[in-house]
């Protein structure tokens, strides 16, 4: 959630006091520096403080994506993890807390959108709970590209049981989305016992 130095789920006016206090007063660490990162210049200082009261108070510029409503990665990088090319990190956040990590049979429902976030794929829980799902991170995999897409259009077709779990967003104009985060390819689907 860009913009919540705090970690409290809202961005307001305690989030730059906080990213002002760590920089300038010596509070303590950022739980997470990408959060902090309002305008997303990959540094956290005095312009991200700056970059929020305007937002706030000011009329200036919302912080860029996954923006100050909703979870999800920072395009320059990985969000929440460290990555290279990403200076940032994000420890911990706690208004990103996933959901309960389970095994899921993910797929493309085949529901296309005019707007986005677009709810294109489910998670089909073993509890026969579905949830619809905006979009899916597997960068927790570490998979090389060649790879990535290969399991991408397997998890498509429903051919995968994967474990993860669920944040809110992306954010768009049709609202907050839901991201699945994949933690482990468990089995292809048809060796569920």
């Amino acid at each position: 959630m860009r913009g919540d130095s705090t970690g409290d789920g809202t961005v307001d006016v305690s989030d730059p006091i906080a990213t002002l206090g760590a920089l300038f007063l010596g509070d303590g660490e950022l739980s997470c520096e990408d959060a902090a990162d309002s305008n997303d210049d990959e540094e956290v200082d005095l312009s991200d403080a700056v970059h929020t009261l305007l937002y706030l108070f000011g009329g200036g510029e919302a912080p860029p994506a996954p923006g100050p409503r909703a979870c999800g990665r920072d395009p320059d990088g990985a969000f929440p993890p460290r990555s290279p090319g990403d200076a940032l990190g994000c420890g911990r956040h706690a208004s990103c807390a996933p959901g309960t990590t389970g095994v899921y049979r993910l797929y493309d429902n085949g529901i296309v959108c005019v707007t986005w976030p677009c709810p294109s794929w489910t998670a089909a829980g073993e509890d026969g709970k579905e949830i619809p799902v905006t979009d899916v991170d597997m960068a927790p995999l570490g998979l090389p590209p060649e790879k990535a897409q290969e399991v991408w259009l397997e998890l498509g077709e429903g051919r995968w049981r994967v474990r993860g779990y669920t944040v809110p967003g992306p954010e768009g104009p049709a609202g907050i989305g839901t991201t699945f985060v994949v933690l482990e390819l468990v089995e292809p689907a048809g060796e569920a016992g």
